[in-house]
């Protein structure tokens, strides 16, 4: 728009945004300045005519950081205050970041891969693994344009991937959908966006199994393995974006060929998979937490007895709600949760905010009856870790982003009369910490022992 604007009109100087990166060139005769996105730098222009008969006007630009000067101390009070709404999302750790993907910037997608766009790939590469349903294909590659990875930060060494992270980089009603793509197609869709020396909406981001060589921009290899032109990828993207003529190849072929392109319904929206990645991977760290920290003195003498398997089970199921439910009441609640990823697993949590608490137990609830009761862990030590809870295979990195259980020193966990006892007959706690006791060791009892 602002080039039509430059060629069709005649303005000496247009002063726009939208922009993530700055701008300053002339076009047709006009000056286009945009001082980019966040108020990082300011342009500082000065309009001035030479003389009183002049019919030109003389622009001088420069961009300058906007961090160099002291701010206004009454607009930074408010501002200040403003960002306080933010502290919930900032505090509420969703996934460790492995070492790999820093120094973390979302600050350049618009013009290279940046580790941000990576990050996002990869982990929606990983949790597509996870919940592809029987009979639909395997999702080889996921790739998004830099346009929607929107953070625009460079990142501190060692944050973790909080709320806020989440919402800042990634739109709300961002989705993506499966589709097959030719080699061939694909890499020439991911190298026209690259062979741009400028930046742009459309500069392809891709997960970690597709390698472009940094120099030539061709891309050598897709789904981990050396690129095969004629192999059809399943490729998770934005679907819009393959029309958007920001990449003429991807263009091209679908608008040739539109009936690859999935239905609506098949959409799949960005921040809710996600979402589901990090509770899903969480609730299967809190499992072994409670393998960690239960008592297995009450299996052996179940053992010891002859117990049957359903006895055993029954029994281990009530050890490990046992674990997590701090009041004894039979039911695991969203507080208890929200407690157990502070406590059991060292996650950083905010008060006021329990949404990924409630997603985490939403999953727990394997019977749907709205509590995550007994019946629930009897589901699980019956049948082992549902797939979408396993640990990732291909994008194995990313099993890292999520803590291991932590040794939290208190009594042991056992069950006395129905309730949470610390080993006297008469005593009943609603504990506020974890429990520790031996690890359990023998996996056989459950398939998620261990996991």
């Amino acid at each position: 728009e602002n080039k039509k604007t430059c060629e069709e009109f005649d303005f000496p100087i247009i002063l726009s945004g939208h922009d993530h990166h700055r701008v300053d060139e002339t076009i047709n005769g006009t000056r286009l300045i945009k001082p980019g996105m966040d108020g990082v730098h300011a342009a500082v222009i000065e309009i001035s005519y030479p003389t009183p008969e002049a019919t030109e006007p003389k622009i001088r630009s420069a961009f300058v950081e906007t961090a160099k000067f002291k701010p206004c101390p009454e607009l930074k009070k408010q501002t200040d205050a403003a960002y306080q709404v933010l502290a919930p999302l900032r505090n509420t750790e969703l996934a460790m970041i492995p070492p790999q993907y820093f120094p973390l910037t979302s600050k350049e997608a618009r013009a290279e891969c940046c580790t941000m766009g990576k990050l996002v790939c990869d982990m929606l590469r990983a949790s597509l693994e996870q919940t592809r349903e029987p009979g639909e294909a395997t999702v080889d590659s996921v790739i998004l344009m830099g346009g929607n990875i929107r953070g625009g930060e460079n990142y501190p060494e060692g944050a973790f991937f909080s709320l806020e992270m989440l919402e800042a980089e990634i739109k709300s009603d961002e989705v993506i959908g499966v589709v097959p793509i030719p080699g061939s197609v694909l890499a020439a869709g991911i190298e026209a966006t690259h062979l741009i020396p400028t930046p742009i909406p459309g500069k392809m981001q891709f997960d970690e199994g597709i390698v472009m060589d940094p120099e030539t921009k061709k891309v050598l290899k897709a789904a981990g393995k050396d690129l095969d032109p004629n192999r059809i990828y399943n490729v998770a993207t934005k679907i819009s974006d393959l029309t958007n003529g920001q990449s003429p190849p991807l263009k091209e072929y679908f608008l040739a060929h539109p009936e690859l392109l999935p239905s609506k319904g098949d959409y799949i929206n960005i921040q809710t998979e996600l979402m589901g990645f990090f509770a899903r991977n969480l609730f299967r760290k809190l499992w072994k937490a409670t393998g960690k920290h239960m008592s297995n003195d009450d299996l052996l003498d179940l053992e010891e007895e002859g117990a049957s398997r359903a006895e055993s089970i029954e029994m281990e199921s009530k050890l490990r709600l046992s674990v997590l439910d701090r009041n004894g009441d039979g039911i695991l609640s969203v507080e208890d949760i929200h407690i157990g990823l502070r406590d059991y697993l060292g996650l950083s949590v905010f008060e006021e905010e329990k949404c990924l608490a409630k997603l985490v137990h939403k999953y727990a609830d394997v019977t749907d009856s709205g509590e995550v009761t007994v019946e629930d862990f009897e589901v699980f030590c019956t049948g082992g870790l549902p797939k979408e809870f396993r640990p990732m295979k291909r994008t194995t990195s990313l099993n890292k982003a999520f803590p291991e259980p932590v040794d939290v020193p208190s009594p042991t966990v056992s069950l006395t009369d129905g309730g949470v006892s610390n080993g006297s007959s008469d005593s009943k706690l609603g504990l506020d910490i974890g429990l520790t006791v031996e690890e359990v060791t023998d996996s056989s009892r459950s398939g998620l022992t261990g996991q």
